[in-house]
This record gives structure tokens, C-alpha cells and sequence, in this order.
């Protein structure tokens, strides 16, 4: 398997497929000991769960008018900041699975924050984000 890093730190090869071999797997997420992975069709993206100060869970809801009547939608995203105001934005079917991905982050790092608060977004986010 291809790795890519998402951040500045480089992990080697050996490390990152035993880590990607036992980490707990959502759809497009897996949850390791030593990072986060973002899988693609050709390679898979990682960042070390140090780098990650800040995650939350994103729900946009979205509302239109069909045949019959009104329909809304919720989509679900993970939403993970690194310590240098760089933020990665996944879209995930299920608001249980980005619960569960938060609930491993804050285990594996206990020093990460876990849910939005206008605070913190003044806190980890640059002015221009």
C-alpha cells in the first residue's frame, strides 16, 4: 500500500502498515495507535494523531422540495485541525461512525480538543479559514 503523508512529519513504512494493519476501520477512516488514515483508491493519506489539536463532528443539513412535498438531508462531516490551522474535511455517511472516529481520537490523544465551540474556532483557525 501507498502512504502519503498529510503533514510535515514522515512516518517510515514498516511503522505505518503495522499501525494501519491493526487500526479500526470506517468507510474512508481508519483510527490507528500512531495516526489518522484518509483512504483513496491509490494511496492512503495519514497524519500522525499528535499533530491533531482540535476535532469535531460537522452536520450540514440541506432542504428541498420534491413531487410530494418537502425533503431535508443531513450530510456528516469529521473535521480535524492540526496544530498549524491546517484543517481536513471528510464527508461520512453516518453522524455514529464520525462519533466513534471522535471517540478514538480522544482516547489515542488526550490532548486533542473534541467538539466546536466558537472559541475554539477563533483558537486553532486562521482569520482567512
Amino acid at each position: 500500500m501507498k502512504f502519503k503523508k498529510i503533514s510535515e512529519t514522515e512516518l517510515d513504512l514498516q511503522t505505518l502498515e503495522k499501525d494501519f494493519e491493526q487500526a479500526e476501520k470506517f468507510k474512508k477512516i481508519a483510527v490507528g495507535k500512531k495516526c489518522i488514515y484518509y483512504m483513496g483508491l491509490m494511496q492512503t493519506k495519514y497524519l500522525p494523531l499528535s499533530e491533531i489539536v482540535w476535532a469535531y463532528m460537522r452536520q450540514e443539513d440541506c432542504e428541498g422540495t420534491m413531487c410530494c412535498g418537502r425533503m431535508g438531508f443531513s450530510s456528516f462531516f469529521l473535521m480535524v485541525t492540526t496544530g498549524d490551522k491546517k484543517q481536513q474535511k471528510t464527508y461520512l455517511e453516518d453522524a455514529k461512525d464520525v462519533k466513534a472516529i471522535l471517540a478514538l481520537l480522544e482516547e489515542r490523544n488526550p490532548r486533542m480538543e473534541s467538539g466546536y465551540s466558537k472559541e475554539r474556532a477563533a483558537k486553532y483557525l486562521s482569520s482567512s479559514t
